[in-house]
């Protein structure tokens, strides 16, 4: 035998089938004790191939240790037990008992040495049995053969014996006749520990030089070819592993999907591979939503493009963190605007719109744009929830204030402040409060866009002036005058004979005017027909 046949008997556990062991019964008995140490003896005869135990990448190039390496257990003493019945009734020539207790062993103990070999030889011993007694058996209605073809049969018989026989000495003489086998080649053996030894430090190609000089020396050891094609698996799953990295780090998710499916198609527990492709998954999944995102805001639908950028936020938070942000902020400040624009009759669409302002906020706290389209939306939707119920002065509190900002606010507000502006000017009106009743129902004919022909309010401010212009006139009190007395001369004493008296003359008397006492009169106006009392429809 070879160092080829050594090597591949020790790394595939299987010996080839005899022909007929008719011949070999004389040594059964001397073959007992060589098969039953064929397990030993043939670990010692190559310790360091048997030595050498490869796992790369979880996956193990090889069965574990049997049960017979480490303390016995119930499982080992039923095993042994059943080896030794079978090695009993394989002594006595008993090959079906001896087949099925041995069959039974390799269920408990499939990684067991040996039994493989003994039970294809009790097969082989079978099926020579059973053709031996069927050429013995010749028929009842035959003739026998006379002459020399007599003895045909018994010469295709020994012929068989021997041919099983060399066979048998050619295989498994070592063991059944108790021969020394050879050794195998140490150059090989260092060869197969070498590239096991690659294969442990991930050096697939100096592994596959190792395996591809034991073929050329030996090609046909069947370790080496096992060897061989592991190296050369775990060689390309490393290199479509590099693949896919680096494509993850372009971000080219097309690539590196394909390189990680492959790699799972071959070997699904290779590395972290199932991780990466999840991760790739998830990443080419946001990038369609991105870009579906992307179209919806250039074509400037505001709702859909909030609809996937939210829903690619959730997905994952850290995805173009500051793109899908900044594109969410201007979508909520443009879709709360068209909602106004397009739905301001709508109260829940203008909720909505106040929902989309506190949004953008939350972005961006300190952007007036969104903090103005915040509060001109509250107010407004306070101002048709007063409307609703005609509480005119709330609303124009709340609806005054956006009218100056814009005069045409969500469609509807000049057609509720007119209302408001009306009912008000009405109720003052009634109460006698005619100058504040004028003030509003001119500012309701002043409100521009007008709200329909405004004849309500006309009619409102031309009753007041009448209301006006009726009143009784207050006459005013004639002032009489007061009559100024007369002054009194003082006599001067008369000098002496010789001075002449000085005459001073008296002053006029000084008139005092009087008042003028014509009273306006109050002026003419033109009779205006009574106001209309109907109520002004409220904003519905």
């Amino acid at each position: 035998m070879s160092s080829s046949l050594s090597l591949s008997g020790i790394q595939s556990g299987h010996t080839a089938k005899p022909a007929n062991v008719e011949d070999v019964e004389p040594n059964v008995e001397d073959a007992v004790s060589p098969v039953a140490a064929e397990p030993q003896r043939t670990a010692d005869a190559v310790p360091a191939r048997n030595d050498v135990e490869y796992t790369a990448r979880g996956a193990a190039d090889g069965p574990a240790r049997g049960a017979a390496d480490g303390p016995a257990t119930p499982i080992g003493d039923q095993a042994d037990k059943l080896y030794a019945d079978g090695m009993a009734q394989y002594q006595r020539r008993q090959w079906r008992g001896a087949l099925a207790a041995f069959t039974r062993l390799q269920g408990i103990q499939p990684q067991r040495q040996g039994v493989a070999d003994l039970i294809d030889e009790i097969n082989w011993f079978i099926q020579l049995e059973e053709a031996a007694s069927k050429q013995n058996q010749p028929a009842a209605t035959e003739r026998l053969p006379s002459g020399r073809w007599r003895w045909l049969p018994w010469l295709i018989t020994f012929t068989i014996l021997v041919v099983a026989l060399i066979v048998v000495y050619l295989v498994a003489g070592d063991r059944l006749l108790g021969l020394p086998s050879r050794g195998p080649d140490p150059e090989l053996v260092e060869l197969y520990n070498e590239g096991q030894s690659q294969l442990a430090v991930g050096n697939y190609d100096g592994a596959i030089h190792a395996f591809e000089r034991i073929l050329t020396l030996d090609p046909g050891d069947i370790g080496a070819q096992a060897g061989l094609n592991q190296a050369q698996l775990l060689r390309d799953l490393s290199e479509k592993y590099a693949a896919a990295r680096q494509a993850i780090e372009l971000g080219d998710w097309a690539t590196a999907r394909l390189q990680l499916e492959a790699i799972t198609a071959v070997y699904p527990t290779y590395e972290d591979v199932e991780t990466l492709l999840g991760f790739v998954q998830r990443q080419q999944e946001l990038e369609s939503l991105f870009q579906q995102a992307t179209d919806a805001y250039n074509a400037s639908q505001w709702s859909e493009a909030i609809r996937l950028f939210e829903a690619i936020r959730d997905q994952d938070p850290a995805y173009r963190t500051d793109a899908v942000q900044e594109s969410l902020f201007v979508s909520y400040l443009e879709d709360g605007g068209a909602l106004i624009d397009q739905q301001g009759n709508n109260p829940e669409a203008v909720r909505q719109a106040i929902q989309r302002f506190n949004a953008a906020l939350v972005i961006h706290p300190d952007n007036q744009r969104a903090a103005e389209g915040r509060r001109l939306a509250s107010l407004y939707e306070a101002g048709m929830r007063a409307a609703q119920r005609k509480d005119w002065a709330a609303v124009r509190d709340t609806l005054a204030p956006v009218y100056l900002v814009s005069a045409n606010y969500g469609g509807q507000i000049t057609c509720m402040l007119y209302q408001a502006y009306t009912a008000l000017a009405m109720t003052d009106m009634e109460a006698g409060s005619y100058h504040s009743a004028l003030e509003y129902a001119q500012t309701a004919l002043s409100l521009d866009p007008p709200c329909g022909d405004a004849n309500e309010s006309r009619a409102v401010e031309q009753a007041v002036l009448l209301a006006l212009a009726t009143a009784t006139p207050t006459s005013t009190a004639t002032a009489t005058p007061t009559t100024t007395p007369l002054p009194t001369a003082t006599p001067t004493p008369s000098p002496l004979p010789t001075a002449t008296p000085t005459f001073t003359p008296l002053p006029p008397p000084t008139a005092t005017p009087e008042p003028p006492t014509a009273t306006p009169e109050p002026p003419t106006l033109t009779p205006t027909p009574e106001p209309p009392t109907a109520t002004p429809t409220p904003y519905r």
